[in-house]
């Protein structure tokens, strides 16, 4: 089960459109993660035509944070909206729609939009990572108990193009803020959280980032076997730095809310021991399993698409989900024999490959041959039915059926391919899919 986030934010303050500081509208804008982000002004904009009202590219402004648990106009902030369309328009009173917010910025045109680095916490990457700076000697002693925390190093685990990926780890509060505690503790709250890093040399465009970070997405969807969302975005630009006291420069956190992030938190705990694979098993290669996956993905769309929307969409009805996984599985078959014609071959050619092909690991969905030839037999009648109606034809009833093969066979089958894309061997792929919560049964031994 997956619910939107919880947070909700309010800001009230002056906003205005870049290179018009001196028409500044009275506003509050008003934003959930995930479901909405309004701002109402006092008055509307004056622009050249009534159109470009409908969707203004920047609208920026000065503002403060108004909430029940921090003290009203406590931190004035400069923010950025980005992709405004109008809700309603009127002499006196405007509303509009933002599909990004950045908040401790003011670009001036859209080309500015530019990050140096990005920070993103995505669902379950702690538990996939599996390291902390937390330790707790075990002591039996009921009076004492002693503990430390040592910020662990980042970890740089690949190189694309222009950007550095690294795992990197953050204490909150930061441990400055914790040595500078004035009074005797009562208590102490210490959390470590685990974050991906991007960065560059330069300023990059944000649209390139939010390439990065979806692909990102998706492939630790694909290690734990269950939807990851970025729960947490900030990032730097190198206007707004800040020098320490070793003159080394810091870029000051950007927050950065996205609609097309659709920030999420899932309801489900993954225990370590259920993913498939985790940071420590991969440890050695997954620099080249991160640059292989995100330099490829654009090429294996036609695979990735398909099956990460039945994943992301728990609404899609069954027949679509079915349709959805065996393009996918077309889509890769196409991709991985362009040298044996494979625009014309049938579903039940492809399907053959590429259980040959991985026969060291598929065998272990079938309980004979004849549940093999059953699997394909299935998949292209469904397929046939319902994308080639024939009234003539006796029809069969595939939803009896339709639910146990997409998520006993048809789902861990592509997994077996895309494991198998990435470098994991028959052994790697067999053992990982043991852990699985629901399949893990089928592949043990």
């Amino acid at each position: 089960m997956i619910t939107p986030m919880a947070e909700e934010i309010e800001y009230k303050g002056f906003f205005w459109l870049p290179n018009k500081a001196d028409a500044r509208l009275s506003g509050t804008l008003r934003f959930k993660p995930n479901e909405y982000a309004i701002l109402d002004l006092l008055g509307t904009f004056r622009l050249r035509s009534a159109a470009s009202a409908f969707e203004i590219p920047l609208i920026v402004g000065r503002c403060f944070v108004s909430s029940s648990e921090r003290e009203p106009f406590s931190k004035e902030e400069e923010i950025t909206l980005k992709n405004c369309r109008f809700r309603s328009i009127s002499s006196k009173l405007s509303s509009y729609d933002a599909e990004k917010i950045f908040i401790g910025i003011q670009f001036e045109k859209g080309d500015d939009v530019k990050f140096k680095e990005v920070y993103v916490k995505f669902s379950y990457l702690h538990e996939w990572v599996g390291i902390s700076g937390f330790n707790v000697d075990k002591i039996f002693d009921e009076n004492k108990v002693e503990m430390n925390y040592l910020k662990p190093e980042p970890i740089d685990i690949a190189k694309i193009g222009d950007f550095d990926i690294a795992i990197c780890f953050v204490p909150i509060p930061s441990l400055l803020q914790l040595r500078l505690e004035p009074y005797p503790r009562r208590k102490v709250h210490l959390e470590q959280e685990t974050y991906i890093r991007i960065e560059s040399n330069e300023d990059k465009p944000y649209e390139e980032y939010l390439d990065l970070i979806r692909k990102l997405q998706h492939f630790f969807c694909l290690a734990v076997m269950h939807p990851v969302f970025p729960l947490y975005v900030d990032g730097g630009n190198s206007s707004k730095i800040i020098k320490n006291k070793e003159d080394k420069i810091i870029l000051l956190p950007i927050r950065i809310f996205d609609k097309q992030l659709r920030s999420q938190i899932s309801s489900r705990e993954i225990p370590v021991q259920d993913m498939p694979f985790i940071f420590r098993c991969v440890e050695n290669k997954i620099g080249d399993m991160i640059k292989r996956w995100v330099e490829e993905y654009d090429g294996f769309s036609s695979v990735y698409n398909p099956y990460f929307g039945t994943i992301y969409n728990e609404q899609m009805y069954l027949e679509e989900q079915f349709l959805a996984l065996v393009r996918a599985i077309e889509g890769y078959h196409r991709l991985t024999h362009k040298d044996k014609r494979s625009h014309g071959l049938t579903l039940s050619r492809r399907l053959d490959d590429l259980i040959t092909e991985t026969n060291e690991v598929t065998k272990f969905l079938f309980n004979s041959e004849e549940d093999r030839k059953e699997f394909v037999k299935k998949i292209v009648i469904t397929r046939n039915q319902l994308t080639h109606p024939d009234k003539y034809l006796k029809a069969v009833d595939y939803g009896l059926y339709l639910p146990e093969l997409i998520v006993e066979l048809i789902e861990p089958f592509l997994a077996i391919l895309m494991f198998k894309r990435l470098g994991f061997s028959d052994y790697e792929i067999k053992r990982g899919l043991s852990n699985h919560w629901f399949w893990g049964s089928k592949f043990k031994d």
